[in-house]
């Protein structure tokens, strides 16, 4: 597997408990990083630096990122695709997918680097829109192999479960940092 296929779509050889495992490893680095440099994850297709917080804080925003996809791309697979699909794959694969947040979190030390301002917000927009970019694309490939769909279901179940989680991120964040603040 080359270095492109890992990048662009590893889930033809990355999926299940494995998945899951380097997914979920990479979601509690990116919540400790932003902890320490305050970069917050306001939604599935937006982040923010700003103020430190305990580490549970960008945790929880990834959660509320992460499990309303994967329970959307699951009931989405389960009513719309092929028989041929495995729960642990789509859980495992979405949790990849969240693996451009750790990027983003680095991104957040940008602040530190001894530039102008403007171009720290520059370098900060790019991070954090190639990965989101990046998540997304691994979002898509995560339901086209795990989920085993092709063509017009396939993209209407991607612009479904990405735009229902923003959603339901936008709905209950303020809720839930009620009980985490």
């Amino acid at each position: 597997m080359t270095t492109m296929e890992i990048i662009y779509n590893p889930f033809e050889k990355i999926a299940g408990v494995k998945a899951f495992l380097l997914g979920g490893l990479g979601m509690l680095a990116a919540s400790a990083l932003a902890a320490v440099n305050g970069t917050h994850f306001t939604g599935m297709f937006s982040a923010i630096y700003t103020v430190s917080t305990g580490w549970y804080v960008p945790f929880f925003e990834l959660m509320l990122i992460w499990v309303p996809l994967t329970v959307l791309c699951a009931l989405y697979c389960q009513f719309f695709g092929s028989t041929h699909y495995r729960l642990v794959d789509i859980i495992g694969t979405i949790a990849f997918s969240m693996i451009p947040y750790l990027v983003i979190s680095v991104g957040g030390f940008i602040r530190l680097l001894p530039l102008g301002s403007e171009i720290q917000l520059l370098l900060a927009v790019i991070f954090v829109y190639l990965s989101l970019v990046w998540s997304l694309m691994l979002i898509f490939h995560a339901l086209r192999v795990s989920g085993n769909l092709k063509e017009q279901k396939l993209w209407v179940g991607f612009i479904f479960c990405t735009m229902i989680s923003q959603l339901i991120y936008m709905l209950f964040i303020n809720k839930i940092y009620l009980f985490i603040l």
